[in-house]
């Protein structure tokens, strides 16, 4: 039996009204001898003034009305000038008895209108950000009601984000330049100066003002999910070959049609058919666990539904559609110009590739979800005296120094590390999650370290709970977990501590396993604050004394020998 050492730590704009543009007249005078046209001009004034003084005399006598009822208000002035050209023909004094006057006048209303507040309400209708504008949701709103689907409807309403500015105004950006990097935003901002003539700010402003605005940019991201990367290469080569195909003699309105088909597609994909999938039987053949998962040339691998698939799904035959399409479209249409035979089967064999990984991701999904089922089952019946043990190798953690040299820095060793998290029910009904990390200097990543692992923590957990009587085993299919040699020596594990291995479930690949994968980046956290403060990170010792006075909640490590004698 395997002996394995142990040391545990605890671990809103103002739209100018349009100016009725002035009449063309010719000049057909003499001095001393006016015109009839000329005649008919002056009364048209005289009677514009007339109607000037109205106004201006009836907004004298509103203002002397209200007045005595405000509170805190002065003397009302009379009116005297109205602007007769537009704000931008204005002179700077114009501009400012304007700007008194309604002032003035505004004042007096807010203060008829709250008594006790009217000074607030002045500033809150004054303030920029106050003002909405709907105008631009009217066709934003029009465009959502008329999507056919919801994924559509989702697209719509992403199309468009409000930033707010530090001087609390708030402006309207598109996501699609939201979401490129800011050298490539100034790039495009200068491009566009130059094509308006228009003389831009400097690039170090330019970038300042970047700083403070609200922005999602994309990054390039790593450790991605094998199938389901190459799923989605899959639909961005053949929307590459629906490009293609545009060029060399394919109708624009069929390309359209398949372009619109592929991103709708992913979308689904990756959005709505892992929800489709959650029922064990379905009367629809592709969202039917059951039928998906049964192997059509093996019995022992089948199981057989209750139920007639009867039901259709529009979204998924339409991608298997538009791949079917894509194929023909290739073969078979006339108006299409290749320059080579070459390029036509290299065209099909893209599109074979890229449908293949695209079947597979779809598998791959519903495989997933049938995992995450039984897993989320037996959490549900988890009671005191059973817990689930989800475990995984880390990658191994490369060695810290404070100081770290060139030398160093090659060729460094990595130490095994071994995380197993333990679900399971406390005395109040709840759900609890503990990590446990064993540290290795060196070890043999295969079957009997992971054994020697489990018999410790398995006595562990029997002396944490006396009344635990069977585990289940989750674990992914690398080589040291789906051994034979392995399942028969748990089985003799268990009976000397006293446990029964009830279940042992294998996650799908690079799915399954976010529960031990998820504890691993505030370990690290705490291994790095600890190499910040002038220590070194070299031994399995070190990491234990690290995430020893570094802690993180809800895990514990021990620095493990495993005894091969």
């Amino acid at each position: 039996m395997a002996a394995l050492n142990l040391a545990t730590v605890t671990s809103t704009p103002a739209a100018t009204p349009p100016q009725p543009k002035p009449n063309a007249l010719t000049a057909d005078w003499t001095l001393g001898c006016r015109s009839e046209t000329d005649s008919q001009s002056s009364r048209d004034d005289e009677a514009a003034e007339s109607t000037s003084e109205i106004a201006m005399s009836a907004f004298t006598d509103a203002m002397e009305k209200l007045n005595p009822v405000a509170t805190g208000a002065g003397r009302v002035i009379p009116l005297t000038f109205q602007l007769k050209s537009t704000w931008e023909e204005a002179k700077e004094h114009e501009k400012e008895i304007c700007i008194g006057k309604a002032t003035e006048a505004c004042t007096l209303v807010c203060d008829i209108i709250a008594p006790k507040a009217g000074q607030q309400l002045f500033q809150a209708c004054f303030t920029p950000d106050k003002g909405t504008s709907y105008l631009d949701l009217v066709p934003l709103m029009q465009a959502y009601s008329n999507a056919m689907t919801s994924t559509l409807k989702t697209q719509i309403l992403s199309l468009y984000a409000k930033l707010r500015l530090s001087s609390g105004e708030k402006i309207t950006m598109p996501n699609v330049i939201r979401k490129v990097t800011r050298s490539t935003m100034v790039k495009q901002y200068l491009q566009f100066c130059e094509e308006e003539q228009f003389e831009p700010l400097g690039r170090s402003t330019l970038f300042l003002i970047l700083e403070v605005r609200e922005a999602s940019q994309q990054k390039s991201l790593s450790g991605l999910d094998n199938t389901a990367a190459d799923g989605s290469a899959g639909f961005a080569q053949l929307l590459r070959i629906v490009g293609e195909l545009d060029q060399i003699g394919l109708a624009k309105n069929v390309a359209d049609e398949l372009r619109r088909a592929l991103s709708e597609g992913k979308m689904y994909l990756k959005t709505q058919f892992q929800s489709h999938c959650q029922e064990d039987e379905s009367e629809c053949p592709n969202h039917c666990r059951k039928f998906g998962l049964s192997d059509p040339n093996d019995p022992d691998f089948q199981e057989q539904c209750s139920h007639q698939h009867t039901l259709l799904c529009p979204q998924y035959d339409e991608i298997t559609s538009v791949l079917q399409n894509m194929q023909q479209i290739v073969k078979d249409n006339k108006t299409l110009s290749f320059y080579s035979e070459d390029q036509k089967n290299d065209l099909l064999y893209d599109i074979q590739k890229s449908s293949e990984a695209i079947v597979q991701w779809k598998a791959h999904i519903m495989r997933s979800v049938n995992q995450e089922c039984a897993k989320q089952d037996i959490i549900a019946k988890l009671d005191q005296t059973s817990c689930l043990l989800v475990i995984d190798w880390a990658m191994k953690f490369l060695q810290l120094r404070y100081r770290e040299k060139q030398s160093d820095w090659c060729g460094k060793r990595g130490l095994s590390w071994h995380i197993s998290s333990v679900v399971s029910r406390s005395k109040s009904n709840t759900t609890e999650v503990i990590s446990y990390a064993h540290l290795f200097d060196q070890c043999t990543q295969d079957w009997y370290a992971v054994k020697s692992i489990l018999e410790d923590l398995l006595k562990q957990l029997k002396v944490k709970n006396p009344l635990l009587q069977k585990v289940h085993l989750r674990s992914d299919e690398a080589g040291c977990y789906q051994n034979s040699s392995l399942v028969a020596a748990v089985r003799d594990v268990t009976k000397g501590v006293g446990v029964e291995v009830h279940s042992y479930d294998y996650s799908e690949p690079q799915s399954g396993k976010d529960i031990c994968d998820r504890i691993l980046c505030p370990m690290k956290s705490s291994i790095r604050a600890y190499c910040n403060e002038r220590r070194n990170v070299l031994t399995a010792v070190d990491m234990g004394d690290a995430l020893t006075q570094h802690p993180v909640k809800g895990t514990t490590a021990a620095v493990s020998i495993v005894d091969e004698s």
